[in-house]
């Protein structure tokens, strides 16, 4: 019969109990948030007022969050939203899509409106 000290089976056995060292959560194996894929459409001859996120997030979440900034003080929330600027001049449009892990993608445009026409630059 071997002889092992107590002091060395009961460290041995907190060290085995310490959740630490325990095998990984099945959720702690997901990989990272990564943020939606984005893309800004509009405005058009045709619908100059109109403007369209297309976003998809790599993960497959469907529960995305759209907000717009117009940069004249102007908001919308949602994927198509429709604005026109009452004064001309240059803006710098920004749509941000949230994902509901809370990755974001921020898109920057910049536009020239003259009228109830709107221009990339």
């Amino acid at each position: 019969m071997s002889h092992i000290p107590s002091c060395i089976v009961a460290c041995l056995a907190v060290v085995l109990a310490t959740p630490a060292l325990a095998a990984p959560a099945a959720d702690a194996l997901a990989l990272e948030n990564t943020a939606p894929w984005v893309s800004v459409r509009g405005p058009t001859a045709h619908a100059p007022t109109v403007w369209t996120a297309i976003a998809t997030d790599p993960e497959g979440d469907e529960d995305l969050r759209y907000h717009w900034d117009f940069g004249d003080g102007v908001v919308a929330t949602t994927a198509k939203a429709e604005h026109a600027y009452a004064r001309a001049g240059d803006y710098e449009v920004t749509l941000t899509v949230f994902d509901s892990a809370g990755a974001m993608t921020v898109v920057l445009k910049a536009v020239q409106a003259e009228g109830s026409a709107v221009a990339a630059r």
